[in-house]
């Protein structure tokens, strides 16, 4: 079986419990097997929640790395 490279993405945004949310996905990835992938990417989530003198403003970032089981 040839490698079969492929890329995708994802972005979301809400208030739901908090004021603004929102996060942005890219992953990129190799099937090594016709069950098994190796992938890799990078993830921005941005949380601005203040509730009940609770303040959770951040926002978080950085690469992934993951295998995936395919069926």
């Amino acid at each position: 079986m040839p490698r079969r490279w492929w890329v995708t993405g994802y972005a979301d945004a809400g208030g739901g419990g908090s004021n603004f949310t929102y996060q942005i996905l890219g992953i990129g990835g190799v099937d090594i097997h016709k069950h098994y992938a190796i992938a890799f990417g990078y993830r921005y989530l941005n949380v601005d929640y203040n509730k009940d003198h609770f303040l959770y403003d951040t926002a978080m970032k950085g690469p992934l790395f993951g295998f995936a089981f395919k069926f």
